[in-house]
This record gives structure tokens, C-alpha cells and sequence, in this order.
């Protein structure tokens, strides 16, 4: 027979060969017809198999329940007068037409050697031809029974019971009759009601994907296991009228076997087609067809923008792009898009008609860097985009300058600067200007560009009275702005002049006290608990500290002030394999102030 299927071999009947197990397996199944049972059954290994083909199977009955009503002693019935073997060579000749399954059969039951040249090129059997010769006969016998329920009780393999009754449970066992001695067999055992006939589900979660003159379908499997072990693809142009498709062909199984494939080609484009699916199971029963999938093959286009070009046009810049002409009418539109990074994501920049080759660039939406990419848009919703366009922004206008610049000292030492953001889009950072005298050059004290718009410096107390200060902003092209407003800070006298007190009595000169002592820090690390412990000591009560820190390459910043507890600090806001800076100053309870401690160096 002619006929294709999408064969999956059913669960219980395509094991693999089990080596070196204690007992060996049988399955069962049974389909329920009203006046009849149908039962398949299989054994799980090839030299089981042997020897039930030569001593047969016995199969039993046992009546559970006769209308609902349970038979406390249920009469054990054996079924077959005989034991159960497959029929002589001289019969299965006569079946070699009426079905390929006949023919394979009688060759892996019957034949001295077993050859599959004679189905090579069949799909079904392309996967079983390296494997071992017994294990081939042995599957391929099973495969075959699973397609032919008349083949597999021919080769002893499945039973009808047609003394079964109406409204009757019947429980069955089958098992095979070779001595102990020779091999291990457990029995299978099924229940099966003939209050009705068995019912089978119908395929769902079918998808479909067209392409040119060709449709690719997949349906899941995951819930049919044991249910059915083939699948049937009929195709109809009216919708009406279905019939088995056979063109195209094809068939797979994804590795966690939980879809099942199909491809089928098409005799034209732009014209609807229609799908339904249905499984069969080992019985040779068809189950309820799927709904009806309709699918529009696509003509399949592979013209797509090419040479794609930035020209400046009247102080504009204007991106370009050639396409073959003999596929715009084909066309809807050109989508383009833009990026900053190849690895980012792209997002849609405009939307051009089919009749045009160029978009006009906005500016105002561009980055220093962009990407560009046109994809045409084909009215079957084919789509083929370009390579890639770098476009760099000619960018030598500068930020402005920085504005609101104020600096504070205090008695520690720390300058601290504040000024005002800039606002422009594309601006990278800041970089600090110091200089000691108003008159003199400024010199760039920030390491690296200032991403805040605060800065921390340290000056000796012992310098002149003020310090200059001036900023300037740098955005991502490296263009620098001009120097802003110049900021004063002057520095905290430490050592104010004597005050002179006179009375009636005597004149005497009173001097402010030297100021407190520098206090000490140590510090350990804890990697356990993810901190650093800063531990202080001073010769005086200390009534508030502000604790400084920073990191390689950092400036310095104000981390907290507080009252200490136990003259103990924990920082727990810290990176792995980093190196820490700290340094503090103290505040005792008369409001006097220390100067700045040593730098703490500490590996995290």
C-alpha cells in the first residue's frame, strides 16, 4: 500500500533492548468495541521474543463486574485453546499484497538473515540501518505489527475477543509459556470496561509556518503517547474535500520527543490551503481529525538594501540606499533603524515609503556614534534587512562653561566644591583647577574626568590664606569648555590673633589654647562579615568624627559623620579586592576641633 505515515513508535510495544535484566517485560493494551475486546501486546527484548514465537503466549479473562455489581469470585477463563504463536510462512505469503507489514513480518519471523535494502529508502526505516541484525529484526518486527493490527495477530502478537459482553469490566492477563528455566517473564495486566467504546482526543496545538510554494507544520505529541503511534496529514483546497498529503513529505521527532513535524509543498503562492491532522492507534483506529489549519504560501524575496551610504546635503546629513527595482512593487515600506552599539538593541528610526532610496538624518536624535540598518518590508510580511552603516556625528562645539561654582574649607584641611550641572546631552564629565594665588596659572588637580558635581580636595593649613579654584566641562568627543568663574576658599585660621582684655584694676593678654591633638586610627579586615572595623584613640573625649574615605585612583569624600560608640566604626559598603584610603578628624564636647588624621591604607 501506498500510504505515508508520520510513525512514532508507541510506547509500549518500540522498547529498546533491555541487556542484563533479572526479568524480562511484557505490555499490554486493550481497545474496547462493544462486542468485542482488541489486545496488543509485546515483549521488551529479542531473545524474549524468540522464545514466546516458539512457546507461545497464553491469555486469560477474569470478570470483575457484571453491571456494576462486583463478582466476589471472578472464574478465570484462558482465552486461547492453544497457545498463541505466530501462524506458518505458507500463510503470510498470501498477505505479502494487502499490506507492506505482512511482508516485513514474514521476513524477521521466517528469514534465515534480515536485509533492509528492499526498503533503503523509506524514512521510517533510515534510522535502523546500523543497528545490530537481531536487534533490526526484533524492531522492526514491532514497528510493523504497530501498523497492521490483522499482521500483529498473524504474528501472535494480538487477540480479538468476541465473547465478550455488553456492559461487562473484564480484567486480562497475558503471559509467555517458556519454562523458568530459560528466562524470567513477568505477566501484563489490563482492565477494560464494554460499557462503551474506547475514546480517543483530538490533535491540538498545531502550528504553522509558510514559505515559498511550501508549509511547515508541528503539532504536539507529549499527551498522545501510548495513544497513538502514527499520524495522518490530509490537505484540502476547498475545504471540503481532503485527501491524504503526499508531496513533500517529511517527518521528525525533536529530542525530548514532545512535537512531532511535517513539510508539505504547495502548488502555488497567494492561495489558501487547508490542514487537519488525526492519530492512529495500534488498533488501526482513527481518532477525531484536528480543527482545520489554513496556511497562504509566501513568495519568497531576496532583494534587500544594498551599498548603504551617508551624504552631507545642504548642512544635512542624508543616509542612502540602492534596491533592485524589480521588487518595489512587491514592497510595502522601508523600515529604518538605528543604534549606538552592534551589541545593543536596535530601535525603529523611521518608516520610508517603497518608492524612496534615503532618509533625512534628525540630528537632535543622533549619538556620536550610530549604526544604521534598512530593512525592507515586503507586503507578504517577508522582511530583508541591510548590513550595517556606522555614521559618526562631526561634533567640535563644546559644552559651556561650568556656572555656580563655591568651595568651603574647614579646620581638617577638606575643600569641598559644588557647582551647577550642565545640561547637555553628550557631556562626559568635569575636570579641577587649583591654583594658590589669584594671579597665578591654574593647575588640573582631578585625576580623571569628574562624573559628580561635587569634588573633595586637601590643602595644608599651613598654606596661604586662599586657594583658587576653577572647572571646566569635557563632553564625549573630547571637546573641552572654557574655564569657569573663579572660586575663593579661604582657609580656616587655626591660630587666631591674642585678645587683649583690660579693666580698671590691670591689663593682662589671654591666648586661645592650641588645638586638640591628631587622633589614631587603626583598622582590620573581616571578609567573613563583608567589613572593614576602623577602631579610634585621642586624648581627649571625642563628641563627633567625620570619617573620610576613598579608593586607587578616587578622590576623597566625606563617608559620614557621627557619634561614636566605643570609639568604633564598621564599613560594610565595600567591593571585593579592593584598596581602601581613610582618614578622620575629631570634634570633642567643647566644640574644639583636631586636625586631620594619617592615612589608613587597608586591602578589602
Amino acid at each position: 500500500m501506498n500510504k505515508r505515515f508520520l510513525i512514532f513508535a508507541f510506547f509500549s510495544f518500540c522498547f529498546c533492548i533491555f541487556h542484563g535484566q533479572n526479568t524480562s517485560k511484557i505490555h499490554l493494551t486493550a481497545e474496547s468495541q462493544f462486542s468485542q475486546i482488541r489486545l496488543r501486546w509485546a515483549v521488551s527484548d529479542f531473545s524474549t521474543w524468540q522464545l514466546a514465537n516458539r512457546y507461545g503466549y497464553t491469555l486469560e479473562r477474569y470478570e470483575i463486574l457484571n453491571h456494576q455489581n462486583l463478582n466476589s469470585n471472578p472464574e478465570r477463563r484462558i482465552l486461547n485453546i492453544v497457545p498463541i504463536k505466530p501462524a506458518d510462512s505458507t500463510v503470510w505469503k498470501e498477505k505479502f499484497d494487502e499490506h507492506q507489514s505482512y511482508a516485513i513480518l514474514s521476513q524477521a519471523l521466517f528469514g534465515e538473515s534480515f536485509s533492509m535494502s528492499f526498503q533503503a529508502n523509506h524514512p521510517l526505516f533510515t534510522s535502523f540501518s546500523e543497528m545490530q541484525q537481531d536487534e533490526q529484526r526484533f524492531s522492526m518486527a514491532l514497528l510493523a505489527a504497530d501498523q497492521n493490527f490483522d499482521a500483529a495477530c498473524l504474528a501472535g502478537l494480538g487477540w480479538i475477543d468476541k465473547l465478550s459482553e455488553v456492559n461487562r469490566t473484564y480484567l486480562y492477563r497475558v503471559y509467555v509459556n517458556a519454562p523458568d528455566s530459560l528466562i524470567l517473564c513477568d505477566t501484563a495486566k489490563i482492565l477494560i470496561a464494554t460499557s462503551k467504546p474506547s475514546a480517543y482526543p483530538k490533535i491540538t496545538d498545531i502550528s504553522s509556518e509558510s514559505g515559498d510554494k511550501s508549509v511547515f507544520l508541528s503539532w504536539s505529541i507529549k499527551h498522545f503517547q501510548g495513544i497513538y503511534n502514527s499520524y495522518t496529514v490530509e490537505k484540502s483546497e476547498d475545504k471540503k474535500h481532503f485527501v491524504q498529503a503526499t508531496n513533500g513529505f517529511s517527518s521528525n521527532i525533536s529530542d525530548d520527543a514532545e512535537r512531532a513535524f511535517f513539510i508539505d509543498t504547495l502548488k502555488a503562492n497567494n492561495q489558501t490551503y487547508y490542514y487537519r491532522i488525526y492519530g492512529t492507534t495500534v488498533f488501526g483506529t482513527k481518532g477525531p481529525v484536528s480543527e482545520i489549519v489554513q496556511v497562504v504560501g509566501k513568495d519568497d524575496f531576496t532583494s534587500f538594501p544594498e551599498d548603504l551610504r551617508i551624504v552631507e546635503e545642504n548642512e544635512m546629513s542624508v543616509l542612502q540606499w540602492d534596491f533592485d527595482e524589480n521588487f518595489t512593487s512587491h514592497l510595502s515600506h522601508f523600515s529604518v533603524f538605528h543604534q549606538t552599539d552592534l551589541n545593543a538593541g536596535s530601535s525603529l528610526f523611521s518608516k520610508i515609503s517603497a518608492q524612496k532610496r534615503n532618509c533625512v538624518l534628525n540630528s537632535s536624535k543622533l549619538e556620536p556614534s550610530n549604526y544604521f540598518t534598512v530593512t525592507a518590508v515586503y507586503k507578504n510580511g517577508q522582511e530583508r534587512p541591510s548590513f550595517a552603516c556606522f555614521h559618526q556625528l562631526i561634533d567640535t562645539l563644546p559644552p559651556a562653561a561650568p556656572i555656580g561654582l563655591l568651595g568651603i574649607a574647614d579646620s581638617a584641611g577638606i575643600v569641598k566644591l559644588r557647582w551647577l550641572k550642565n545640561t547637555e546631552s553628550d557631556l562626559e564629565g568635569y575636570r579641577v583647577f587649583r591654583a594658590n594665588r589669584a594671579d597665578q596659572e591654574v593647575v588640573q588637580i582631578s585625576k580623571t574626568l569628574c562624573l559628580d558635581t561635587v569634588f573633595y580636595d586637601t590643602i595644608s593649613t599651613n598654606t596661604s590664606k586662599s586657594m583658587y579654584y576653577q572647572i571646566t566641562a569635557e563632553d564625549k568627543r573630547g571637546n573641552g569648555s572654557a574655564f569657569s568663574m573663579c572660586a575663593e576658599v579661604k582657609r580656616v585660621n587655626l591660630f587666631p590673633p591674642p585678645i587683649n582684655y583690660e579693666d580698671s584694676i590691670t591689663k593682662f593678654s589671654a591666648t586661645v589654647p592650641k588645638p586638640l591633638s591628631m587622633p589614631r586610627i587603626k583598622a582590620s579586615a573581616n571578609r567573613d562579615k563583608r567589613e572593614i572595623v576602623l577602631r579610634f584613640q585621642a586624648d581627649y573625649s571625642i563628641s563627633e568624627i567625620q570619617l573620610f574615605r576613598k579608593k586607587d585612583d578616587e578622590s576623597w569624600y566625606l563617608l559620614e559623620t557621627f557619634s561614636p560608640v566605643d570609639n568604633t566604626y564598621r564599613d560594610t559598603q565595600l567591593d571585593m579586592n579592593s584598596v581602601y584610603y581613610y582618614r578622620l578628624k575629631c570634634t570633642d564636647n567643647l566644640g574644639n576641633h583636631s586636625p586631620v588624621s594619617d592615612v589608613i591604607r587597608l586591602v578589602y
